[in-house]
């Protein structure tokens, strides 16, 4: 026995095409009323061993771009503190977000090895930094307090003494066996093997400091100004700033690249900067950016069919939220969609978090229901209409869509995910999930 569900009569007009020329074209109209979105900033960045990046929102949302792959994220969950920054695993194949709670959260192959959560703190958690054998990490608050898990060695901190302003930033030593703290007025302190090559104490700056980078052979830094500007101590050499440029959104982070002969730095708009080797993956500004309000679709096409067989009669029914947006996109692509699996799912993901398929609040299009074929193009259609139906405009949409690939977009009051064609979070190639959750 099947349920049907068809759109509101607000839907209503003429059936849409299949052809991908038609089917643009439609979706632009959707995206052509605009209204600001309240979208999660950027606090962080790092870096893969090669030429790739993931980016951090407050909301736990990650972007990967390069060769960096996106293992999962906190988009759309509850957090009891935001997030406030992110570092990688030494592998490239993993990485941790910490919040300001000092809530600590892995994803891919990295280990947990401990957290702040529930533990009363003087000061927020303002940033994380793994240790180089991939089995531990540091954190640090605001004031300059240092919380060693795993591996990380514990070799001093800056509690109790006078800050002139608070810490922002954490990086470790390459020989694991000591670390940096950098203030917003440019102050480094160093512990353990970590040498001390110079600060901007004392300083006139334009901007405040909000993030440092180690050099690979640990003879000098990186720091990085909310300004854009980047200033180089020790080895560390100097291959370009933003100081002079104009920024939509404060810069809130850098990374640098493996060899040391470049760095990107990252806006809170998403926007990314790179300087020397180090190559222009993508950014997540266009995701960021304020989001069209969904235009009224055509009709005739909305309707969304769920079989029994893909709902488990014990989990609530799909929530109101993702019904609607999956009428959205069935009319934006001008055809019936079928939830293949709704609420049936196992309780956890791949990475043991709780799934959204659980509460109602996802569904995956398969593509025998769909009739499509694996990796096939009636996939990339949905995963097209998935990302427009949110503001992403057409033809990025479309590219994303054949490239595939684990995608959160933010239009308005929603957090929506997205995923096609990959392996982040299971395997995406014989179906596109598609989650989506008021924020």
């Amino acid at each position: 026995m099947q349920r049907t569900v068809v759109a509101a009569s607000t839907l209503r007009r003429r059936r849409a095409t299949l052809m991908t020329a038609v089917l643009l074209a439609v979706v632009a109209l959707a995206c052509a009323s605009v209204a600001a979105a309240q979208a999660a900033p950027i606090v962080g960045i790092a870096s893969t061993p090669g030429q790739g990046y993931w980016l951090a929102g407050n909301d736990g949302a990650v972007f990967a771009y390069g060769d960096a792959v996106a293992y999962g994220s906190l988009a759309g969950k509850p957090l009891n503190a935001p997030i406030s920054g992110i570092a990688a695993a030494p592998d490239g194949k993993s990485y941790w977000l910490t919040a300001a709670d000092g809530g600590v959260f892995a994803f891919g192959s990295a280990g947990f090895f401990g957290s702040l959560a529930g533990t009363p703190l003087n000061s927020p958690v303002v940033g994380i930094a793994a240790a180089p054998d991939g089995k531990g990490y540091w954190l640090t608050a605001a004031d300059g307090g240092v919380f060693a898990f795993g591996s990380a060695g514990f070799v001093g901190s800056m509690t109790g003494k006078p800050l002139n302003r608070p810490v922002v930033g954490l990086a470790a030593a390459p020989d694991g066996k000591g670390y940096w703290l950098t203030a917003a007025d440019g102050g480094v302190f160093a512990f353990g093997s970590a040498q001390f090559n110079g600060s901007l104490n004392g300083k006139s700056l334009n901007s405040p400091i909000v993030g440092i980078a180690a050099a690979p052979d640990g003879k000098g830094y990186w720091l990085t100004a909310a300004d854009g500007g980047v200033f180089t101590f020790g080895s560390a050499r100097f291959v370009g700033s933003m100081a002079t440029a104009r920024l939509n959104s404060p810069v809130v982070g850098i990374a640098r690249t493996s060899s040391g002969g470049g760095y990107w730095l990252v806006a809170g708009d998403g926007g990314i900067f790179t300087f020397g080797d180090a190559q222009f993956r993508g950014s997540a500004a266009p995701e960021l950016a304020p989001a069209p309000t969904p235009a009224p679709m055509p009709s005739g096409a909305g309707k969304v069919t769920v079989p029994s067989s893909g709902m488990d009669p014990a989990r609530p029914a799909l929530q109101p939220v993702l019904v609607d947006y999956l009428e959205r996109m069935a009319s934006a692509a001008g055809r019936e969609i079928v939830v293949s699996t709704g609420t049936r799912h196992s309780m956890l993901t791949t990475s043991g978090r709780v799934s959204d398929h659980w509460s109602g609040n996802a569904a995956d299009l398969g593509m025998v229901a769909n009739h499509g074929t694996n990796d096939g193009p009636v996939g990339d259609l949905l995963m097209t209409v998935c990302l427009t139906v949110g503001g992403v405009d057409p033809a990025t949409a479309a590219t994303r869509a054949r490239g595939g690939g684990l995608f959160s977009i933010y239009p308005i009051g929603l957090t929506v995910q997205c995923i096609w064609k990959t392996n982040a979070g299971g395997n995406h190639h014989n179906h596109v999930h598609v989650g989506v959750a008021s924020r």
